[in-house]
């Protein structure tokens, strides 16, 4: 009984082995390599989400929006939240003038 088992569990973890390695690498990419994956190589991406900013710079939903009333980047509303222009946080990002 315990080596039929032992047979379904190294079963089970060999058949997920492969998806859990996809799922790691996934991780381990860029949102700009996520969106890029998910939409084809052709996506240009024009914008980020408030969501994104924070993953980028490591701050919450309440700092980005503060950036934004500042000003240090544009940003457009869109159905009820905000879309961060990209070429514009870009530059904020890199230190120059928006």
């Amino acid at each position: 009984c315990y080596s039929f088992l032992s047979f379904l569990s190294l079963s089970f973890i060999l058949s997920h082995l492969s998806t859990f390695l996809v799922y790691i690498q996934w991780k381990a990419m860029s949102i700009e390599e996520r969106i890029k994956q998910f939409n084809g190589s052709g996506f240009d991406k024009r914008s980020y989400s408030v969501a994104e900013v924070e993953k980028i710079l490591g701050v919450t939903r309440q700092t980005v929006y503060k950036l934004i009333k500042r000003g240090c980047f544009e940003a457009v509303k869109v159905q009820g939240g905000h879309r961060i222009v990209k070429a514009s946080f870009d530059r904020w990002l890199d230190g120059e003038e928006v």
